[in-house]
C-alpha cells in the first residue's frame, strides 16, 4: 500500500475512534434531556448518598449510617475530594458527570491504538458491549468509570514509570475495596520481569498512595481522632453488610448467581462456595499461563499489548471475584473486541464461534425488545438467573 494512502487511512481510523469517543461521551451525558434546563432535577440516587456524607461531615456527624441501606460506604478520604465538587447537589452532579465523561474518554482514546479501521470497528463494537453497563453507571451515579481510566493509566505507566502507576492503582481499593485484585496482576507481572528495583518503585507507589487516601488525607483534614473515628466506622459498616445485599439480583458475582441458582433449585447451599472457587481457579490458572506470561513474550520481542487490551481480562476476572459485583460493571468490557482482534478469525477454532454467538444472545437478553419478546415484562426480570454473570464469563472465555 503506498505510503500516503496508508497515512490516510491511519488519519481516517483516529477520526473516526475521536467521533466515536465524543458520540458516547454526548449520549451519555445527556441520558437526562432535562438535566441542565430543569432546576428541580435530582442526581441519582446512589450519587445523593455522597452528597448526604458529604454534608453529614461537613456538619460534624459520621458519614456512616449502619441502620440505612443507601448508606456511604467507601473509604471517608473519597470524601474529601467529593467536597470539591460545588455544594449545590443538581450543580455537583452536573460538573461529576462532566469530568468524569472528559477522563473516561481520555483514557479510552490513550489506552488503545486507532491506526486501522478495524481498531476503530473494536472501539465501536467495545462500545455498544458495554453500553449497557455504562447507562446503569450513570443512572445509579457510580464511580465505575473512574475505576476504569485509572486502571488504564496504572497498565499505560506500568512499563516505564512503575511508581506513577502504583500511585494510581493505589488509589482504587479506597474507592472500592474489591477493586484491590488488580495489584495482583501488576505485582506477578514485575515480579516475572527480575525487575526488583521497578517492584519496588510500584510497591512504593501504591503504599504512600494508601497512606495519603487513609491516613493523610483524612488526618490533615478532620485531625487524627476523627479520621481515626471515620476509619473505624467504616470498617464496621462493611463487615456488617447484610445477606440480602449479596443474594440481591444485582450482584452478577460467581459467587451470588450460583447462590441463586441453589435457592431457585432447591439445592443446599453448601456447594455454591467450592464451586465458585474451583470455576475461579480455573480461570484464574487460565489467566496466568495464556495471558501474562504471553504479554511478558511479547514485551521482550519488542511489541505489546495496548494498556486497555492488557488489563481487560483481569477486570472481567475481578467482576466474576468480588462477592459484590454490580451490573453495571458490564461497563468494563469496552476493551474485550481489542483482545479478541490480537488473534486473526481465520485462526479461530468452532469452539471459540459458538462462544460469540453464545455471547451475543446473552446481551440480546439485555434488550427490553427482545426480553419482552420472550414474555418477561423488563431486563431486569432475567437478573435472578444469573444472564450478566454469564455474559463476563463467556467473554472472558474468549480472550484468555
Amino acid at each position: 500500500m503506498p505510503e500516503k494512502l496508508q497515512g490516510g487511512i491511519r488519519w481516517l481510523s483516529v477520526f473516526l475512534a475521536a467521533c466515536l469517543l465524543l458520540l458516547a461521551g454526548c449520549l451519555l451525558f445527556f441520558r437526562y434531556p432535562t438535566m441542565l434546563s430543569d432546576p428541580g432535577y435530582k442526581p441519582p440516587q446512589d450519587f445523593q448518598v455522597y452528597i448526604k456524607a458529604r454534608e453529614l461531615v461537613n456538619s460534624g456527624n459520621s458519614p456512616y449510617e449502619p441502620n440505612i441501606h443507601l448508606t456511604y460506604k467507601y473509604a471517608p478520604g473519597i470524601l474529601i475530594v467529593l467536597d470539591l465538587l460545588p455544594k449545590d447537589a443538581r450543580m455537583s452532579w452536573i460538573v461529576f458527570s462532566i469530568i468524569t465523561l472528559l477522563v473516561w474518554m481520555t483514557m479510552l482514546a490513550l489506552g488503545a491504538d486507532y491506526h486501522t479501521p478495524t481498531q476503530a470497528l473494536s472501539l465501536a463494537m467495545g462500545l455498544l458491549m458495554s453500553w449497557k453497563g455504562s447507562l446503569e453507571t450513570f443512572d445509579f451515579g457510580q464511580f465505575e468509570f473512574w475505576c476504569l481510566s485509572l486502571s488504564i493509566a496504572a497498565a499505560m505507566a506500568m512499563r516505564r514509570f512503575p511508581a506513577v502507576s502504583g500511585l494510581l492503582l493505589g488509589t482504587l481499593p479506597w474507592i472500592k475495596l474489591p477493586w484491590g485484585f488488580l495489584l495482583l496482576p501488576f505485582l506477578t507481572y514485575y515480579y516475572s520481569q527480575h525487575r526488583w528495583s521497578r517492584l519496588s518503585q510500584f510497591f512504593g507507589g501504591f503504599f504512600f498512595t494508601s497512606f495519603i487516601w487513609l491516613v493523610a488525607l483524612p488526618g490533615l483534614t478532620w485531625g487524627p481522632e476523627v479520621a481515626f473515628k471515620y476509619s473505624q466506622e467504616w470498617v464496621t459498616l462493611l463487615r456488617s453488610q447484610p445477606n440480602h445485599l449479596f443474594n440481591s439480583d444485582f450482584n452478577q458475582s460467581i459467587l451470588g448467581t450460583l447462590t441463586r441458582w441453589a435457592e431457585l433449585l432447591h439445592i443446599s447451599l453448601s456447594w455454591t462456595l467450592p464451586a465458585a472457587l474451583a470455576v475461579l481457579g480455573v480461570l484464574f490458572g487460565m489467566l496466568v499461563s495464556r495471558r501474562l506470561k504471553d504479554s511478558l513474550e511479547q514485551g521482550a520481542s519488542g511489541t505489546s499489548r495496548t494498556p486497555l487490551a492488557w488489563v481487560t481480562p483481569w477486570l472481567l476476572f475481578m467482576n466474576l471475584l468480588s462477592p459484590i459485583s454490580w451490573r453495571w460493571s458490564s461497563c468494563l468490557m469496552v476493551g474485550v473486541p481489542f483482545v479478541m482482534g490480537e488473534t486473526r478469525l481465520r485462526d479461530r477454532g468452532i469452539l471459540w464461534w459458538s462462544g460469540l454467538i453464545v455471547m451475543i444472545g446473552l446481551y440480546a437478553l439485555q434488550l427490553n425488545p427482545i426480553v419482552r419478546a420472550l414474555g418477561f415484562e423488563h431486563w431486569t426480570s432475567l437478573h435472578p438467573y444469573g444472564v450478566i454473570t454469564g455474559y463476563w464469563l463467556v467473554a472472558l472465555l474468549l480472550i484468555v
